[in-house]
């Protein structure tokens, strides 16, 4: 009985285009993209002053970082000046050019993308600061920074303290929603595989007075994976 309904139920699933015998599903892991930024082997502590508002730029602070991607900032809460680390980077990506997905798709044209998610690790973290969050975006190919046009919003990781680390066996997962902008975005590059596009990771953390100064290195890896429907 019960492998009679299996059958009625494949047949109207069939029958009502749920299921297309003719697509058949396949999972594709792109390259491993390397996003790394050196803050140089600085040493010393960032300096505890005062500051007298947002226009503040903190000067005595910024002059204590210099050489490195960070500047002095007035934190409006506290009132007192703080060191920004900011990092923005980018990965170009084109589709006609990954291994992975000349193989996987073999020539055929993707039908759809039944799911779309990041691995993501940090082998390398000697950072002397913690990072709160990481955003992860997808933009055209063109796109350097997350205000530029077209650019869109995956998701955010962390929290990650300073020397945490996470290693490529183990990675964790970002999960690209379904129906999101980002989703969208991914899904016309997928089936525009010659057209590139980019990936951006941006974080911009603040040492407060007393900590160390901005110093170390990361390296976050991300490891793209989708899910695609393709022809027989």
């Amino acid at each position: 009985m019960r492998g009679a309904a299996a059958v009625w139920l494949g047949a109207v699933a069939l029958g009502c285009g749920l299921i297309n015998p003719n697509i058949f599903d396949t999972d594709i892991r792109l390259q491993r993209q390397v996003y790394s930024q050196d803050f140089g082997r600085n040493s010393g502590k960032v300096p505890a002053v005062p500051c007298s508002g947002q226009a503040d730029t903190c000067q005595q602070v910024s002059s204590v970082v210099q050489g490195v991607p960070a500047r002095g900032v007035c934190d409006p809460q506290s009132m007192r000046c703080q060191a920004e680390a900011s990092v923005t980077l980018s990965y170009p990506v084109n589709l006609s050019e990954d291994p992975a997905f000349q193989s996987g798709v073999a020539g055929r044209a993707v039908q759809f993308v039944r799911a779309a998610e990041l691995g993501y690790s940090l082998p390398i973290n000697t950072l002397t600061f913690d990072i709160p969050e990481i955003e992860i975006y997808i933009g055209p190919q063109n796109a350097r920074n997350k205000t530029d046009p077209g650019v869109v919003l995956i998701g955010k990781v962390g929290p990650f303290t300073r020397g945490q680390t996470i290693s490529d066996s183990a990675p964790m997962t970002l999960a690209i929603a379904d129906g999101s902008p980002a989703r969208t975005q991914l899904e016309q590059n997928i089936k525009n595989p010659k057209a590139p596009f980019v990936f951006l990771i941006h974080a911009q953390p603040r040492i407060s007075g007393g900590d160390d100064v901005p110093a170390g290195r990361m390296e976050l890896h991300l490891f793209p994976k989708i899910t695609v429907g393709l022809p027989r």
